[in-house]
């Protein structure tokens, strides 16, 4: 027997049938219980997390870090494929694969290797977990956030919890009461404090409240289902924490915008205290950093530092730090992020040309707080480009197109990436999406005409600057652009006879994409649907009866299975794929 000493714990009786294979190969014995595959004999009708974590329990060391390390090993093995080896390319068993690890995770008192391997790639790896769920009873990605609540160290997750509470449009209803646990499990923000009423919890609940009564004003949810969730979420959170007449007087000072704007929110609250939240209270309970507004210098303050930044003055590095600390401190307390996320995000622009690692580092802070808005991920992209780190950027831009496809900046900035690569053809195809999707924004038009000049089509290119100026007479990209076309025409005379042919838009670009963009692309259920049906490269297996769709996807597919990583092994390129989202 090996180090696991199971014949001692037992003490000669017969060892439980389905741990014993934890002695010979802890990794094959964790893979096949949590596909719920382990032989186990009278053991079988058990739930596999919680018959593992009895054993972790009952057994103890070294058994538990044993568990702990194969854990972690399964979870970086495995991390990001959809569907896992031996589930019978099953989806559902493989979310409940994902599902028993991560319940383990949450319930055991300490796994800390599979903790950080989880914790690393949560929550900005979490896109493939989102394709597993299908219900509340079966959410891997659930499961994950719950696991990540119940076992905090810092306070670092403060922002996504607050995210959460306000419900993200790409997360459930019910994913607010996992951001309420998560506030819960924040540890205290000052040692010794000896708890206390807890000021965050009130106020996402708050939220939660609100998020929760715009879903059901939006038709996204039925008004009976929201209002069982919060009031079920509220009293089981004000039980927990027996301070009566603080959450009564947090209730009652609750702003207008939190409760009175909005009625439906408000019926929901004023049923956890009957008849008692319209009486004022002549003294208040609660303090006013609950209801405090932010400071009013920060108005003036911000375009001040906009305009240091510009002009590259000395101090303007100082005075954005400041201000960025006291936005930050004033979002982690409220919630409200409105004011760091757009400082952090107009600095990085100033600063971007002069200092880009630190505007990286502040717009990667304002993403932080609020992940589902494209002006982070937007400024973000500039930046990598700024500093260089072409692939960086690319990958950037194309994961803000997959997540805001209907944002403008985030089409011409992709386009932007492309160009600097030096990757014409899909820099064209992706102008050529934004001008189609975005008629009026003359951004994209003026990057498209910028890179057909740089092809040599300068007769279409000075055709989209003279289109860009009778939209917007003074725009002076468009009217350098008209300038250079005119040097070009001078330094080049035969390069104005050149004519954009009509099938070469259509034609497969000679640049492909790489492993990782495949790998971003492939595990989104809702682009492999659109995957483009017609190829230049594809037309001879089309021929043959073999649909494009097929062909791409198969191919794509094999790439990931095989770890080939070549651009040239995926059979798809960028510009198929942003021809394909529309269709």
């Amino acid at each position: 027997m090996n180090a696991l000493r199971l014949n001692d714990v037992f003490r000669g009786t017969r060892i439980p049938r389905g741990l014993g294979t934890f002695e010979d190969d802890p990794d094959a014995a964790l893979h096949d219980l949590l596909l719920g595959r382990s032989s186990l004999g009278s053991l079988a009708p058990a739930e596999p997390a919680q018959l593992l974590l009895d054993w972790l329990e009952g057994i103890g060391e070294p058994f538990v870090s044993t568990i702990d390390e194969a854990l972690a090993r399964w979870i970086e093995a495995h991390w990001g494929r959809p569907v896992l080896p031996g589930s019978a390319e099953s989806p559902e068993l493989s979310a409940d694969a994902w599902c028993r690890a991560f319940e383990v995770i949450a319930a055991a008192e300490s796994l800390p290797a599979a903790l950080g391997a989880l914790r690393g790639r949560m929550p900005e790896q979490r896109a493939f977990l989102s394709l597993l769920r299908s219900g509340r009873a079966r959410d891997p990605e659930g499961r994950a956030w719950l696991a990540l609540a119940r076992n905090q160290t810092d306070r670092s997750l403060l922002p996504t919890w607050w995210w959460l509470v306000q419900l993200p449009p790409d997360a459930p209803w019910y994913y607010g009461a996992l951001g309420i646990c998560g506030l819960r499990g924040l540890p205290e923000e000052k040692r010794g404090s000896g708890g206390g009423f807890p000021r965050e919890v009130a106020i996402g609940l708050a939220k939660l409240a609100k998020a929760l009564a715009e879903r059901c004003e939006d038709g996204w949810l039925e008004k009976s289902l929201a209002e069982t969730e919060f009031l079920r979420t509220a009293r089981t959170t004000m039980w927990a924490y027996n301070w009566h007449e603080r959450w009564l007087g947090f209730w009652r000072e609750q702003p207008p915008a939190e409760k009175g704007e909005n009625q439906l929110a408000g019926s929901w609250i004023s049923q956890l205290f009957p008849g008692k939240l319209e009486v004022v209270s002549e003294t208040k309970v609660v303090s006013p950093k609950y209801q405090r507004e932010p400071p009013r210098s920060w108005i003036p303050a911000i375009p001040r530092i906009v305009s240091s930044l510009n002009r590259r003055q000395p101090n303007a590095l100082k005075d954005a730090d400041a201000l960025l600390h006291e936005q930050q401190h004033y979002a982690e307390q409220t919630g409200e992020t409105h004011f760091v996320v757009r400082s952090a995000c107009n600095f990085a622009k100033s600063a971007r040309a002069w200092q880009p690692e630190r505007a990286l580092e502040w717009v990667r802070l304002a993403r932080r707080f609020e992940p589902d808005n494209a002006f982070p991920w937007n400024t973000e992209t500039s930046v990598l480009l700024e500093l260089g780190r072409l692939l960086e950027a690319r990958k950037q831009g194309l994961e803000a197109v997959r997540r805001f496809p209907y944002d403008p900046v985030t089409h011409a900035t992709l386009g932007e990436v492309l160009h600097r690569e030096g990757r014409l053809a899909d820099a064209e195809a992706v102008y050529r999406e934004a001008t189609r999707r975005f008629t009026d924004d003359s951004v994209a038009r003026s990057g498209l005409a910028e890179v057909l000049r740089a092809q040599g089509f300068l007769a279409e290119a000075e055709r989209l600057y003279r289109q860009v100026l009778e939209q917007e007479p003074h725009n002076t990209y468009a009217q350098a652009g008209l300038r250079r076309i005119a040097q070009d025409r001078k330094a080049r005379p035969t390069a104005s006879e050149l004519a954009e042919p009509q099938s070469r838009y259509e034609a497969s670009p000679e640049q492909n994409l790489s492993f990782d963009e495949v790998e971003i692309l492939v595990q989104d259920a809702f682009l492999v649907r659109r995957w483009p049906r017609r190829s230049g490269r594809n037309r001879a297996s089309q021929a043959a009866g073999e649909s494009g769709h097929a062909r791409c996807s198969r191919n794509s597919a094999a790439c990931l299975s095989n770890g080939r990583r070549s651009p040239t092994s995926a059979g798809c390129s960028v510009s198929s794929w942003v021809r394909s989202t529309n269709r």
